[in-house]
C-alpha cells in the first residue's frame, strides 16, 4: 500500500509536466496559430479582425499566461472546446474515446492471443520449419505500414470478394452486426504490427527462461512439460510481456489515425488528426494531455501487476 501511495504521488509532478509539454511545444513547433489558418482559408486581409479573433481565442499575452489559463480550466475539469465547431472537447472525448478504447483493446486482445502462443511455438520449436515460418511472417508483418495494409484490404476485398466495409459507423446498440462488420478488419489491421513484435520478444524470453538452471532442476525432478512450461517458463517470461502490453495499449489509441479515417471511424485518433490539421489549440492540447494520462496511469498498473506475475519481487 505504501507502494501505491508513493507511485500515485510521483504521478503528480509528471502530469504537470506532461501539461507543459504538450502546451509549450504545440505552440513553439507550430510557426502559425489557428487565426492565420483561418483567415487564409476564408482569404481575408483583415488586421483588426484577426486581432479581434485572437482575443476571442485566448491567443494574446504572453504563453505563460495562456498555460496559467488553461492549467486552471483542467483542473477544474474543463477542457475547453473547439475554435471552430464550439463544441466541448470533454463531450467529444467522452463519445469518441470508448470507439478507439474497442478498437485499441480489441486489437490488444489479438495481439495477446497470437502473438504469446505462437512465440512460445517458436521457441519451443527453435530452428526448425514452423519457427523459421514464425520469424518470417512476424518480420514481413513488422514491415507491413499500417495505411498501406487497410488500402490493400479494401482494394482486394472491393475487387475479389465484392466486399466493402459499411459507409456509416453504428453503435453497437444501434446495429450490431453492422458495427461488428465495420470495427472487425480495423481491429485486426491494429493489431498486425505488435503482433509481430510481441512474437519476437516473446520466443526470447521463453528461450532466455529455457536456459536458466532451475528449469533444468525442474526437468530433472521429472516434471511433465505442462507444468515446466505453464508454471515456470510462462511466468517468468511474462514480465516484459506485460511491460509490453501496458504500453501498446495508449499507442493503439493514439496511434489509430489512419485506419480510423481509412474505414470512418470516429475515434480519438480521426478527432486529433482533423484538430490538427486546421490549428484547433484546444483539442490538440486536450487529446494529447487525455492520451498521456492514459498512458502513465497503464505504467502505474503495469508496476503493481508485477508482484502478481512474480511473487519475488516485493515493493516496501
Amino acid at each position: 500500500m505504501a507502494y501505491l501511495i508513493r507511485r500515485l504521488m510521483l504521478t503528480i509532478p509528471t502530469v504537470l509536466g506532461l501539461t507543459a509539454l504538450v502546451f509549450f511545444l504545440l505552440h513553439a513547433v507550430v510557426p502559425s496559430d489557428t487565426v492565420d489558418v483561418l483567415v487564409s482559408f476564408y482569404g481575408i486581409n483583415d488586421p483588426e479582425l484577426a486581432q479581434q479573433l485572437r482575443e476571442e481565442f485566448g491567443l494574446t499575452g504572453s504563453l505563460l499566461s495562456q498555460y496559467a489559463d488553461w492549467l486552471g480550466s483542467v483542473l477544474r475539469g474543463d477542457l475547453g472546446a473547439s475554435l471552430f465547431t464550439k463544441r466541448s472537447v470533454l463531450e467529444e472525448l467522452s463519445r469518441r474515446l470508448p470507439i478507439s478504447l474497442e478498437l485499441g483493446l480489441g486489437a490488444m486482445l489479438v495481439t495477446l492471443a497470437v502473438a504469446i502462443p505462437a512465440g512460445i511455438i517458436s521457441a519451443v520449436k527453435r530452428d526448425g520449419p514452423l519457427d523459421y515460418l514464425l520469424r518470417g511472417g512476424a518480420v514481413l508483418a513488422n514491415a507491413l505500414p499500417d495505411f498501406w495494409a487497410a488500402t490493400l484490404v479494401l482494394v482486394l476485398g472491393s475487387v475479389w470478394f465484392s466486399w466493402a466495409p459499411p459507409l456509416e459507423y453504428r453503435t453497437p446498440w444501434e446495429d450490431l452486426g453492422e458495427h461488428l462488420r465495420l470495427m472487425a478488419v480495423p481491429v485486426l489491421l491494429v493489431a498486425v504490427t505488435p503482433a509481430a513484435a510481441l512474437i519476437r520478444l516473446m520466443r526470447s524470453q521463453v528461450l532466455e527462461v529455457l536456459r536458466q538452471d532451475y528449469i533444468r532442476t525442474a526437468r530433472a525432478k521429472g516434471l511433465d512439460a505442462r507444468r515446466v512450461y505453464g508454471r515456470h517458463v510462462l511466468r517468468n517470461a511474462l514480465l516484459p510481456v506485460v511491460t509490453f502490453a501496458g504500453l501498446l495499449l495508449p499507442r493503439l489509441i493514439a496511434g489509430t489515425v489512419i485506419v480510423e479515417q481509412i474505414f470512418g471511424i470516429p475515434g480519438t485518433g480521426r478527432y486529433l488528426l482533423q484538430a490538427i490539421g486546421r490549428l484547433d489549440y484546444p483539442v490538440i492540447q486536450s487529446t494529447n494531455l487525455v492520451i498521456g494520462l492514459l498512458l502513465i496511469l497503464v505504467n502505474v498498473a503495469v508496476d503493481i501487476s508485477y508482484t502478481w506475475i512474480d511473487p519475488r519481487i516485493r515493493w516496501r
